[in-house]
């Protein structure tokens, strides 16, 4: 029974040489397409991954009139006028 279907098939391929090579034509075509998409998916995702995960480590905010630190024995986060201190 395999050998009849087998055997079926291989006709069916030499009387329709166009048809099996655009068959086949396409079915590597689309192959290849899933292959580039999924990697480009995968890339894409992993280039976003580290873009959020670096986000912020070589940031620093500038609140004007505020310091982080003490400054002339006042508490941190407290307004100043700097143009006073001079």
């Amino acid at each position: 029974m395999v050998h009849d279907l087998l055997g079926q098939a291989w006709s069916a391929m030499r009387h329709n040489r166009r048809r099996t090579a655009l068959t086949m034509a396409g079915m590597a075509w689309g192959i290849a397409t899933v292959v580039i998409l999924l990697a480009y998916g995968a890339g894409f995702g992993r280039a976003i991954h580290n873009i959020f995960s670096n986000f912020g480590l070589q940031m620093m905010g500038v609140f004007p009139g505020r310091s982080s630190l003490q400054a002339g024995g006042t508490k941190e986060g407290r307004r100043h006028d700097l143009r006073s201190m001079t």
